[in-house]
């Protein structure tokens, strides 16, 4: 769904260079009189001035890639981009269970698991027992599910948080009786207030990379929102989290370029 620029913001962006415009306009007309026979031409270029400025400033917000904001005292950068060829420990979203097996039913080869699993873990194994005897995940087990017949056993707290590499996984969905990920509205906001206390116990002062969180094979059941409201609702939970992360560390949120045409950066607050 394609996401329009804020009215309103643009709007405000736009008086404010217009204002400062009109005061370097005003200074210099301290010291220069136009003649009586040429206001009126200078009255036109002063409009044709403005409606040059207003399209500017709608090019220049709707084409936006990049967006820097200060958070609880810390630098986040939202853009687009690949978030494997970013710099960071590298958060990608999980089911409760920390699933790892890509089999294009429990996880599908196209998701951000699916291709880390894939292409960036050489043993399994090995990840699989590293989870398991974490001490951090032990303490946000929830229960074990004899009756999942798929992949693994025990489940953990949504937002539970597991440093792997350069990699930070989360566990991040549900899975219903078909094996499909979900979330609903309660359990997605509560993940989220999870996610950044443990982003918060792993992150050893380094910089983190975010995917949007929420997006591709997440289904928020009950609700509709945009890919917009997902950034806005990811980044308003960091900012009520009341968290500080360390000032030498960045949080970048990287969203798809695909998805250039559903989020305007220009619109966050």
């Amino acid at each position: 769904m394609k996401t329009r620029i804020s009215f309103k913001k643009l709007l405000k962006l736009y008086s404010s260079v217009i204002s400062i415009l009109v005061g370097v306009e005003t200074f210099v007309l301290i010291f220069i009189d136009i003649p009586d026979n040429e206001k009126g031409m200078a009255a036109i270029i002063n409009i044709i001035i403005f409606i040059v400025v207003l399209f500017f400033v709608f090019i220049i917000s709707s084409l936006m890639t990049k967006r820097c904001l200060k958070l609880c005292g810390t630098n986040v950068i939202v853009k687009f981009g690949d978030i494997f060829e970013e710099t960071g420990s590298k958060v990608i979203g999980f089911n409760e269970y920390f699933d790892t097996l890509v089999d294009e039913v429990l996880i599908s080869s196209h998701s951000l698991n699916g291709q880390v699993i894939s292409k960036y873990i050489d043993d399994i194994s090995e990840l699989d027992e590293k989870i398991s005897k974490d001490s951090g995940c032990k303490v946000n087990i929830v229960e074990t599910n004899d009756n999942k017949i798929l992949g693994k056993t025990t489940k953990y707290k949504l937002g539970t948080c597991f440093k792997y590499n350069d990699y930070i996984f989360v566990a991040f969905t549900k899975f219903d009786e078909q094996n499909r990920a979900y979330l609903d509205m309660p359990n997605y906001m509560f993940c989220l207030a999870n996610f950044w206390k443990e982003l918060n116990r792993v992150y050893n002062g380094e910089n983190v990379v975010i995917p949007l969180m929420g997006s591709g094979i997440t289904r928020i059941s009950n609700s509709y929102i945009t890919k917009q409201d997902q950034l806005e609702i990811l980044i308003d939970s960091l900012k009520y989290s009341g968290l500080s992360f360390t000032h030498e560390a960045t949080i970048s949120i990287v969203l798809p370029k695909s998805m250039k045409e559903e989020i305007k950066l220009f619109n966050l607050k």
